[in-house]
């Protein structure tokens, strides 16, 4: 900040009594003859000529001096000193303003203690406290914040501590997490992305937790998976299964289900002729499952005839409300005209499982394997 000038003492007279026209201002540094700039407005953008100069009527126009000390000497027109002054303070100094010790902070000089607190909040040193909303902002894509150690051991580190100071702990407390955020082409800032933990259980001694990962997907914000004991993807039954396992909805392997569990039934050896018949193979389901779909196929084709019909019984009743079939001259029901529809897609876990043969042609098929496919139930 800029300080106006006034002068600090009596000006000389000349005889009539008047200020001498013509009179001259000299600024110097403070202790030498160094000329030293003052300046025509306070934010000290026009310099004065050096000395000023009186007018006809002896008086200075305006006059700023910098924060600094000078010598100001008032001469007459033939530079004839009338007085001097030195030092002339040009506003205080931050390094001349003495403070009282506090905290971090052991400077008393004003300027020492200024660059000690900018020191302490920039990390380098002491502990500090914020209770407001602290925003580092950046017009370019360079990293803002960067926290880094020097300690040269294998030792683990905590370069950020999250902590939610609770007075009532519950059991689902959110604690704290790290989000991402994004303007759409409506301008809205939006939520795309989330990391955050989840007190489970809050019991000492037993304490549970989760950190949840949450996205927003056509629109709709929600978590996606969590890690807890074991690994949860979606919304599957059963949630977390525990230490060591995952548990998902759906696995998917270069976009093949690998999920899918699937059953092949041998009904007759590979060389042995179709006949008809019910129950013509049968067992116990190895676990429940959930049926999404069912074939059948043959090792030698039939030429003729009816088509081959095969259906699949669960304890005594069909699955199936549209049979399988294989068409002449065909080795898999892929291919058939009509396919087939299950119509309980329930199978229980142990269930008598009966595969019997509807109908048969010329007898020419040979070779009769029934497959379900479904998901573990």
């Amino acid at each position: 900040m800029a300080y106006r000038f006034d002068v600090p003492l009596d000006t000389a007279l000349g005889s009539d009594g008047v200020f001498e026209p013509g009179a001259k201002l000299n600024f110097y540094q403070t202790g030498t003859s160094t000329p030293l700039d003052t300046y025509s407005d306070e934010a000290l953008s026009s310099a004065n000529a050096n000395p000023v100069v009186a007018n006809a009527a002896g008086r200075f126009g305006p006059i700023f001096l910098q924060v600094q000390s000078y010598k100001v000497v008032l001469t007459d027109a033939s530079d004839v000193e009338i007085w001097s002054a030195d030092p002339v303070k040009g506003g205080i100094d931050s390094d001349e303003v003495i403070v009282t010790p506090a905290g971090n902070i052991s400077s008393t000089n004003l300027q020492d203690a200024l660059e000690e607190l900018d020191s302490e909040k920039v990390g380098t040193s002491g502990n500090n406290s914020f209770t407001g909303v602290q925003t580092l902002s950046r017009t370019d894509t360079t990293t803002p914040l960067v926290i880094k150690s020097t300690e040269a051991g294998a030792g683990a580190w905590e370069a950020i501590k999250l902590e939610r100071d609770s007075a009532s702990p519950a059991d689902a407390d959110e604690i704290a997490g790290i989000a991402w955020y994004g303007d759409d082409d409506g301008a809205n800032s939006t939520k795309l992305a989330e990391v955050h933990v989840v007190f489970d259980d809050v019991t000492d001694g037993t304490e549970d937790a989760k950190i949840d990962f949450k996205t927003i997907i056509a629109g709709t914000y929600a978590s996606r998976a969590y890690i807890g004991n074991g690994v949860v993807i979606g919304s599957p039954t059963g949630g977390d299964k525990g230490a060591g396992t995952l548990n998902a909805t759906n696995l998917y392997r270069q976009g093949a289900d690998i999920a899918l569990t699937h059953w092949v039934i041998e009904v007759t050896g590979d060389a042995v002729a179709l006949a008809t018949g019910t129950g013509k193979k049968t067992f116990n389901a190895p676990h429940a499952m959930t049926v999404t779909a069912v074939r059948a196929n043959l090792v030698e084709a039939q030429t003729s005839g009816n088509i081959v019909t095969v259906d699949i019984n669960e304890a005594g009743s069909t699955i199936l409300s549209t049979k399988i079939t294989i068409d002449n001259n065909e080795k898999t029901s892929t291919t058939a005209a009509t396919a087939p529809v299950v119509s309980d897609t329930a199978i229980a876990d142990d269930a008598v499982i009966a595969i019997d043969i509807d109908q048969i042609g010329n007898g020419t098929a040979k070779g009769l394997k029934v497959h379900i496919i479904g998901y573990p139930a």
